[in-house]
């Protein structure tokens, strides 16, 4: 496979209800692709397919060369891809900073570690004021953050955001698409849902629109 990434004929049905149909489409090393679409329209059930939350019926999902849709979770985690989900994967009672400790487990050492903590935490200086504070006691925008935090610290290699705009402020958003901007720069491939075209039509190389299930125009 010449792409980085792609999706070959997907389908997913739950029960007699097909939630994705005959889906195809390919994202390249350091490009950021979005979908977007109403809600119910397929979006986090394509995500959590590429994860391995859910496995499809029908079609294939290629990453780095290799065929991945029968592989479980934690084994695509580990060649790099990273999700962030729409519900964002919280604990409540775990503090902030165990959060991004976690985010950071699979890194090589300390130093590495560090380094991207502190890029983390100046994106969102929120969370260096909440570190100490358990993560249930922050506010919708702020466990956003922390949820976005956690998946850059690890250093992906293909990124997936459900809802990267749920909870926060237009500046903040501004502000991750230009750190996203940075990753695509370093080779980094970033995928990104939205319910809103004009959220993502700015910053990604190419949106596709889904509905009922179906990818019907993809736009460069």
């Amino acid at each position: 496979m010449q792409d980085f990434f792609s999706i070959q004929h997907l389908s997913y049905r739950l029960g007699n209800r097909p939630l994705l149909q005959d889906l195809s489409l390919e994202i390249s090393p350091g490009q950021m692709v979005a979908v977007y679409g109403p809600n119910g329209s397929g979006k986090s059930s394509l995500f959590r397919l590429i994860i391995g939350l859910e496995i499809a019926q029908e079609g294939e999902i290629w990453f780095a060369g290799k065929k991945i849709q029968h592989l479980p979770v934690y084994q695509r985690a580990r060649m790099g891809i990273t999700y962030v989900a729409e519900d964002r994967g919280i604990w409540p009672d775990m503090l902030v900073g165990e959060h991004l400790k976690i985010g950071g487990k699979g890194l090589a050492d300390k130093v590495t570690y560090e380094g991207q903590l502190a890029q983390v935490l100046q994106l969102f200086p929120l969370l260096k004021a909440r570190f100490g504070q358990r993560a249930g006691t922050l506010s919708g925008g702020e466990q956003q953050m922390l949820a976005l935090g956690r998946a850059l610290i690890s250093k992906p290699q293909f990124l997936l955001i459900d809802e990267l705009s749920q909870g926060l402020a237009p500046q903040i958003i501004e502000q991750v698409f230009v750190y996203l901007q940075g990753l695509k720069d370093e080779g980094v491939s970033v995928f990104v849902a939205e319910p809103v075209l004009s959220l993502v039509e700015t910053w990604a190389d190419r949106v596709f629109h889904l509905t009922d299930g179906r990818l019907i125009a993809s736009v460069d």
